[in-house]
């Protein structure tokens, strides 16, 4: 069971994992038996969406896939962004490569 209630909040939150894919927020509900079947009714939701991402082909976009798309929609020699991203981005891309092979 992953519910949880916030300090501040009188209402139960769940936050769960499916593969790599995340699912959170609020149940609004402030009895704790019904937000763990608030929450289970969220994982079989939950399922059937990444089962439908699976049959697409689709994958979750990794911060490297958000760089190289970054990269190909601004090329260094046009780029709209300020300052001196465009030198960055390669060596954060090396940096995030190297962590998740670890």
């Amino acid at each position: 069971m992953s519910i949880y209630r916030p300090k501040r909040s009188p209402f139960w939150h769940y936050d769960f994992r499916i593969d790599r894919y995340r699912f959170s927020g609020s149940t609004k509900l402030r009895n704790e038996d019904d937000a763990a079947r608030f929450e289970e009714a969220r994982k079989v939701d939950a399922q059937i969406i990444v089962d439908r991402i699976r049959a697409a082909g689709a994958e979750p976009l990794t911060l490297k896939a958000a760089c190289d798309r970054w990269w190909n929609t601004y090329p260094v020699g046009r780029s709209k962004s300020p300052g001196y991203g465009h030198l960055k981005l390669p060596h954060l891309m090396i940096a995030v490569s190297a962590a998740e092979q670890q």
